[in-house]
């Protein structure tokens, strides 16, 4: 039986693909702008309940649990271009298959990852550990830990229905999941600040929402599909698990990358500066990676797009697709980022208070950081979508690495100048250059058809010349 989903046995067309993409886009801008007026009200939310050193220690855990998100091993990423391509190829059965031995072998480590945390946690001195003060004791973070590491690490399967969604090239299903678990988690908040709360309950309205709408999505996705992209334990499968194991290896190698990218800053100002310090850093900085994110929503969902268009062999979309994404993304990265750091001062005031108003020179610095990852998140999209994941993987480690250790070596010399200093050199030392180097090396199709276009054009604008 065919499920709706799929295309009718029909490869997708160039101005079907082009659609999809901008429908994606946009209900994922829409997401992310919601998302971040969510976050301008829930963060102030969030220090008034805790504290500005349990929000500090809240900041922390948060990225020190993010980095388990490495147990998936890379399968949801690795699983996007043979879900989409076969999605596009009508192969109903395959799809069905990838989805189940994902979610199984996810589900089941995830489990088994929480209970060994949870069982391992009370013996550890987690108050120290995340940067904490004499004040703040064990008993009041081991709650936290405990929701946290059940709703991230325990249920690390549910994820999948956002890769799902993208493959499927119906990603604006799960930019309204997203928008769904963030209102919640707002209203939740509001909750809270009338009656009160401890370090655990803001931990559940700000993770609860989030695993409830990621169930909705797959309700959203068995109807649409027929059932035919639900997860079914029996048709789960060791060989193709064994199939995705190269790419998802790349892909493990890669999240551990950015999880050094994206998920030590506060951890690394906690143990350097203490936990009280993340807030100044970590407040300026969601500021400017909130915009960023709004950027990416332009990018994102042709990664799939990429995918189905190569196993079309159709470069000439690939060729535009990319040039437009970059120069698009590129000009409001530069145009608006310094803008932002112009209003900063007048925003995170407003925002937050005046204790949060950073020197000018980090946001600057902020500006320089955020306008250098717009460019390589264009080169990087644009390599995953074309298989190139594994070639990818060596630069993401090698910026991650640097990451960490020049945000510590100019951090001990300059504060919080020097750990965005150290996350400007990272960047520019590695994908900045390493990624369109790599490109133009393992993409010869796309830039050499690009050369012969010109080449055909000069050469018919001579022929028409010499024609008497």
């Amino acid at each position: 039986m065919t499920a709706p989903a799929f295309e009718n046995g029909t490869r997708i067309a160039s101005p079907e693909r082009s659609r999809r993409a901008r429908v994606t886009s946009a209900a994922q801008i829409v997401s992310r702008i919601i998302n971040t007026v969510v976050r301008l009200f829930s963060i102030p939310l969030a220090l008034s309940l805790l504290g500005r050193e349990q929000y500090g220690i809240w900041l922390t855990l948060l990225s020190i649990i993010t980095w388990f998100s490495v147990a998936d091993l890379g399968m949801p990423s690795a699983l996007v271009n043979p879900l989409a391509q076969a999605i596009g190829s009508d192969e109903g059965r395959s799809a069905q298959q990838l989805v189940s031995s994902v979610v199984a072998i996810l589900l089941a480590g995830g489990l088994a990852l929480a209970g060994l945390v949870l069982v391992i946690a009370p013996h550890l001195q987690l108050a120290s550990l995340l940067g904490a003060g004499p004040d703040i004791s064990n008993s009041t973070v081991l709650p936290a830990v405990a929701v946290v590491v059940v709703l991230f690490l325990g249920l690390l399967g549910l994820r999948v229905a956002d890769v799902v969604a993208l493959a499927m090239q119906r990603g604006h299903w799960a930019a309204a999941a997203d928008i769904g678990g963030s209102v919640v988690s707002l209203a939740w908040l509001l909750i809270l600040r009338r009656h009160g709360s401890s370090l655990a309950g803001v931990a559940a309205a700000l993770t609860c929402p989030a695993t409830a709408a990621r169930l909705v999505l797959w309700f959203a996705i068995g109807k649409a599909s027929g059932g035919m992209l639900v997860p079914r334990p029996a048709a789960a499968s060791w060989s193709v698990l064994h199939r995705l194991a190269g790419d998802s290896g790349a892909f493990l190698a890669g999240s551990l990358g950015e999880v050094l990218i994206m998920q030590t800053a506060n951890v690394v100002i906690a143990r350097v500066s203490g936990a009280g310090q993340v807030p100044a850093f970590a407040i300026p900085y969601q500021l400017f990676f909130s915009s960023f994110v709004l950027l990416t929503a332009v990018v994102a969902p042709l990664w799939p797009a990429y995918a189905e268009a190569r196993n079309a062999a159709d470069w000439p979309w690939i060729r535009a697709a990319s040039r437009k994404a970059m120069i698009e993304t590129l000009t409001l990265a530069a145009l608006g980022f310094p803008l932002l750091a112009l209003l900063s001062p007048v925003l995170i005031r407003a925002w937050v208070g005046p204790d949060y108003v950073p020197q000018p020179l980090l946001v600057w610095l902020f500006v320089l950081h955020f306008i250098q990852w717009t460019w390589c998140y264009n080169w990087g999209i644009l390599i995953t979508g074309l298989g190139f994941v594994r070639q990818r993987t060596p630069i993401q480690l090698l910026w991650g690495g640097l990451n960490v250790g020049l945000m510590i070596f100019f951090g001990r010399a300059w504060g919080l100048i020097g750990f965005a200093i150290g996350m400007c050199f990272a960047l520019v030392l590695t994908e900045v250059w390493l990624f369109p180097l790599l490109a133009r090396a393992r993409l010869p199709e796309l830039f050499t058809h690009a050369r012969q276009s010109r080449s055909h054009a000069e050469s018919s604008d001579e022929t028409r010349q010499q024609v008497p």
